[in-house]
């Protein structure tokens, strides 16, 4: 008898101890950010918000402390609340933290272009290339422009020069990176 309540005790305790441990905080076991390259101005600030992924369902006011550091504070700038701050062209990685679990993301600190000015031109079928000429500012800008001719049974874009190709009227649109 006494043999069989030690047991029953013992058994006890154990499924106590489970019981305590399953009601214990969950375990945060995953970090994650986007894949994909941030590309901010040298100015500009944007917010990283890291997913957290546990090891049970939690509710939506479980709070987990996330630390943000940056791989080139010279480039990039994070403070506590995950807000990127680009300093100066260039890349860096702000990691997220929480214990032993981290996730990164690349941002990618550019110089955007303020403006874009471009000559008129007046081509006729038959005209040799003319070159484009055209201002950006600033001119360290950061990435490379796009350039889409409107109708290009008119006019084709080739090589930094508008070609004549047939009658009519077009219009040539220079885009930076940035949108303008």
């Amino acid at each position: 008898m006494q043999q069989k309540r030690k047991v029953v005790c013992f058994l006890a305790a154990a499924a106590l101890a489970a019981l305590l441990t399953a009601c214990g905080a969950p375990k945060l076991t995953a970090l994650s950010l986007p894949e994909e390259t941030l590309e901010l101005p040298v100015g500009e600030t944007a917010v990283l918000q890291p997913e957290c992924t546990y090891d049970r369902e939690v509710s939506e006011h479980t709070e987990t402390e996330i630390t943000f550091t940056s791989s080139d504070e010279t480039v990039v700038t994070v403070d506590g609340t995950g807000t990127v701050t680009g300093v100066a062209e260039g890349e860096a990685v702000v990691t997220a933290a929480s214990g032993d679990v981290t996730a990164g993301q690349t941002v990618r600190v550019v110089i955007p272009v303020e403006s874009i000015a471009a000559d008129a031109v007046s081509l006729h079928t038959g005209d040799e290339a003319l070159d484009l000429a055209y201002t950006v500012t600033p001119e360290d800008f950061s990435g490379e422009l796009t350039f889409s001719m409107a109708d290009s049974t008119v006019a084709e874009y080739r090589d930094g020069q508008i070609v004549p190709v047939g009658e009519g009227q077009t219009e040539l649109t220079i885009t930076a990176p940035n949108g303008v």
